[in-house]
């Protein structure tokens, strides 16, 4: 069971990995002020919360899993 765990978390870190990754890539890419900053936001939003999902899954439940909670 520990293994099926281990994989989900990872590919929710590589996922918002990827995410996080495509905001960057947008910031330089897109035209204008207002595409760029909803291409950071969007994009970011995802990427840290899929991240911190996959970490929170890893570390488990505990006093570390609820800092990881209120961040």
């Amino acid at each position: 069971m520990d293994y099926i765990l281990d994989i989900l978390s990872w590919i929710f870190i590589i996922i918002g990995s990827f995410f996080s990754l495509t905001g960057a890539v947008g910031l330089f890419r897109f035209p204008d002020f207002y595409s760029r900053a909803h291409a950071a936001g969007m994009d970011e939003t995802a990427g840290v919360f899929l991240i911190l999902l996959g970490l929170l899954i890893q570390n488990g439940f505990d006093l570390n899993g609820a800092k990881l909670v209120f961040i």
